[in-house]
């Protein structure tokens, strides 16, 4: 029986920016302790007195170096618990769609790299684990705004 000794929760933010049938996903570094060299969405963990938009705007130009971002719409609210060596975590994740107002590129201080993804093409790329839910749900929305407002 393994007894973890670190329980920690976290309240994570992430950014579903898609632009001409395509999701911007990050790649993160290889030293990464979580997940490293895998695709996810742009975003990470809430400091202490911040808002979800503050959280979403302070990694987006950490990760993509970008400020104008306009922040639309809260799409879901996930969470999971998992293990990393002897520690257990919850996060609870809350998943915005987002428009970039400027070209972003890849802070490599922070991430390895940017990709723009064709939607239907997203499972061909090493996700993030537990990252499936959420990029289906943010798929699903654009799709049905693109149905609805012919975007």
């Amino acid at each position: 029986m393994v007894i973890f000794q670190n329980k920690k929760q976290e309240v994570s933010v992430v950014a579903g920016i898609i632009e001409n049938g395509k999701i911007l996903l990050i790649k993160r570094k290889e030293s990464s302790k979580y997940e490293a060299g895998k695709w996810g969405l742009p975003g990470g963990t809430m400091e202490y007195g911040e808002s979800p938009e503050q959280t979403l705007m302070r990694e987006l130009q950490e990760e993509i170096n970008v400020e104008k971002v306009d922040i639309n719409k809260l799409t879901g609210a996930y969470s999971k618990c998992f293990n990393i060596s002897s520690e257990q975590k919850h996060v609870v994740l809350l998943v915005y769609i987002c428009k970039l107002r400027e070209k972003p590129s890849a802070n490599k201080n922070h991430i390895d790299s940017i990709k723009w993804v064709d939607i239907d093409k997203i499972q061909e790329y090493d996700i993030i684990e537990g990252s499936e839910k959420f990029l289906k749900d943010i798929i699903k929305w654009f799709k049905n705004q693109e149905m609805s407002y012919g975007l």
